[in-house]
């Protein structure tokens, strides 16, 4: 089987189908590109017959900043192990921090206590401040 049916396989089973990669040819190096995209990043595989490689570019500029962030992510040789490699750092690249704070309950937030129909004095008392206090 060529490389990149191969490759290809290998994405199949982890879910991808022909309408989520991009095949681009003729990369400066001789390699071939497999380019897939998720809300905040695209990721492009690079392969020949004996390597892989893996990069992501973000989509999105960070407040501030006016240029796009990219990385080189997992690479080695054309394997499965380096390929489950790549996809594991997709899947770490993509994660996102979850906060060990709870929200607020939403019947605290401003204005829901007058749609909700409890009086402000209830909601002032007990965090200790007056907000209809007169000067």
């Amino acid at each position: 089987m060529s490389a990149q049916g191969q490759l290809l396989g290998w994405f199949h089973e982890r879910g991808f189908r022909a309408k989520h990669l991009r095949m681009e040819y003729t990369q400066p190096d001789g390699a071939t590109r497999v380019v897939f995209s998720t809300t905040k990043n695209n990721y492009f595989v690079s392969y020949k017959d004996t390597y892989l490689g893996l990069t992501v570019s973000s989509r999105l500029t960070r407040p501030g900043e006016n240029w796009l962030r990219g990385n080189d992510l997992h690479d080695g040789p054309f394997t499965r192990e380096t390929f489950d490699g790549m996809m594991d750092n997709v899947l770490r690249y993509e994660l996102r921090e979850v906060s060990d704070v709870a929200p607020p309950p939403p019947w605290t937030l401003e204005g829901a206590q007058e749609q909700a129909g409890v009086p402000m004095e209830a909601t002032t008392e007990e965090s200790g401040t007056a907000k209809n206090e007169e000067a």
